[in-house]
């Protein structure tokens, strides 16, 4: 922001966007994998450090508790040990680079309907088991910064909520950071009460302190208090980059190619009747306005403007030719027509359904008219902030390509996995509902004057599915490939004392098709 102000007083005009665009949660979740996600991490510290900036605000690790959530899209999963396992990744992948990552948002920010107060009533025991381990697991991971949320919990805001940021946040988990707050989630008359509950920081800034002093001086609030709130932040500011002035070296070359690495492995496969991988030769008719405009993140806060963004019909024409790719109308030698559609999800308001956008409908039954007139073949790419309606197309379509939103690689990438360049291996992190009515969360979504009530406790995502045996569209951890795995073998120790000793499973895993690739070997367990 400072150098867009210094470049407009020296009259430059605004020019080309150079500014990556990294996948986003959603696609981050799919990979399944941290390692990829940790590297992901890396190469955003090192170009947010190239701008000056010393602290990430993220990751967003709040549950996918409802599909229609506006910013589902930002988050990785709908299950907490999943997320106890990757977001930590992107906190080690940013800190490792000396700029400060921020996990947010503290706790169970699962909506954005009365987003500013909402008051949710959440049985503890659904706290501890669903909403908390991400949040724990970063900290363990060495988070130097929790932000707090906008929700209140049980008839407390989280970010004046001193059993929320004092008893387990520091008291039970050791964290050692500093806790910020949401911006506007501190009102004017809270701010007292936020610093004695544990909230060191609140924003925007800079803010009037005369309540805080008054409080202290009145002995409404411990002068130790307020000094602990200096030290938390001041200890994270003195060992990060805003002190130290160094900067990291970034290459915009590297960048790209570790978007495009994570995107590989977080391309789900939905469905597939041979068709796809396409060959080099094939003719094929691309339809939608996201086949060129793709939405590439959510929009909010998280959005992000660039003009790097790659679209797979110009991906499609460096893969295989002009000749063979057309757009909005199909060729006499047309063989596939190609399908992008979609919705949009973003911070402030949440989806009012599943449908995807009235355009892309339209764009979808034209293409399987015209498919189904010429004998071709339908395929559908997905790029949507999550799940979405399919009950009246998923028969008509051959092939189901989702790489929701996948930052501004994911044109480039889709189109390879079209083109069989590399072979899917991502896999469902939520589960997919045929109908929302069958969401765990149905009619306790979204709440009425400003409450609501999480009646599904802990029930959230397949715990909900498999309770009451109701069939998704697709099930958590659904994923196709090219090839096929053989997994055997599985070998499970015949005694183990759990309180003591982890639980080691083995198995054999081969490659029995004809193409490489990549499986996730999934392990569910379950209290007898």
């Amino acid at each position: 922001q400072k150098l867009a102000i210094e470049k407009a007083k020296s009259g430059e005009k605004p020019g080309f966007k150079d500014r990556g665009c990294y996948p986003p949660g959603i696609a981050l979740g799919s990979t399944w994998n941290p390692e990829a996600i940790e590297i992901c991490g890396e190469a955003l510290a090192k170009e947010m450090s190239s701008y000056g900036i010393d602290m990430i605000l993220g990751p967003n690790l709040n549950i996918h508790r409802d599909p229609l959530c506006g910013r589902l899209g930002e988050s990785f999963t709908e299950d907490p040990y999943l997320m106890s396992k990757l977001a930590p990744a992107m906190v080690r992948g940013i800190q490792k680079m000396g700029i400060v990552a921020c996990a947010k948002h503290f706790a169970a920010n699962n909506q954005e309907k009365d987003r500013l107060g909402v008051e949710e009533h959440i049985p503890e025991r659904a706290l501890r088991e669903i909403y908390f381990p991400g949040f724990k697991a970063c900290v363990d991971a060495g988070s130097k910064s929790i932000m707090s949320a906008y929700n209140k919990i049980n008839g407390v805001p989280s970010a004046a909520n001193s059993w929320l940021l004092t008893d387990v946040l520091r008291g039970e988990w050791g964290f050692d950071g500093f806790v910020v707050s949401d911006w506007g989630g501190v009102g004017t008359n809270d701010q007292v009460a936020a610093v004695a509950a544990g909230n060191d920081l609140t924003m925007p800034g800079p803010r009037g302190i005369q309540c805080i002093v008054e409080a202290v001086q009145n002995g409404l609030l411990s002068e130790e208090k307020l000094n602990e709130c200096v030290r938390n932040v001041l200890k994270v500011v003195a060992g990060s980059t805003a002190m130290t002035g160094e900067r990291l070296s970034f290459d915009r070359a590297e960048s790209l190619r570790v978007m495009e690495a994570t995107l590989r492995e977080s391309m789900i496969l939905l469905k597939n009747d041979g068709t796809l991988p396409l060959q080099r030769d094939a003719y094929v008719a691309f339809y939608g306005k996201r086949a060129k405009k793709p939405t590439i993140c959510p929009a909010g806060s998280s959005h992000v403007e660039t003009d790097l963004t790659t679209n797979i019909v110009d991906s499609a024409i460096e893969l295989i030719g002009a000749d063979r790719v057309s757009f909005g109308a199909s060729t006499p030698e047309t063989k596939y027509w190609i399908v992008v559609a979609g919705c949009d999800g973003r911070e402030g308001a949440d989806r009012d359904n599943l449908s995807m956008d009235a355009d892309d409908i339209e764009a979808l039954e034209q293409a399987i008219a015209e498919a189904n007139k010429a004998g071709g073949k339908i395929i559908m790419v997905i790029n949507a902030t999550g799940p979405v309606d399919l009950n009246t197309f998923e028969g008509r379509i051959n092939a189901i390509l989702c790489p929701f939103f996948a930052g501004i690689q994911g044109g480039k990438v889709a189109a390879e996995a079209i083109f069989g360049l590399f072979n899917p291996s991502g896999k469902l992190a939520m589960t997919w509902p045929k109908h929302y009515y069958d969401c765990p969360s149905y009619k306790n979504y979204g709440g009425e004057n400003k409450e609501v009530w999480y009646g599904e406790g802990i029930y959230v995502g397949y715990r909900w599915y498999d309770a009451r045996h109701i069939e998704p569209a697709w099930p958590f951890g659904h994923g196709l490939s090219y090839t096929s795995f053989e997994i055997t073998d599985v070998r499970v120790p015949a005694e183990v004392n759990v309180d003591k000793e982890n639980i080691t499973v083995e198995v054999d895993v081969k490659n029995t098709g004809a193409m490489a690739g990549s499986e996730v070997v999934q392990l569910y367990i379950r209290d007898m």
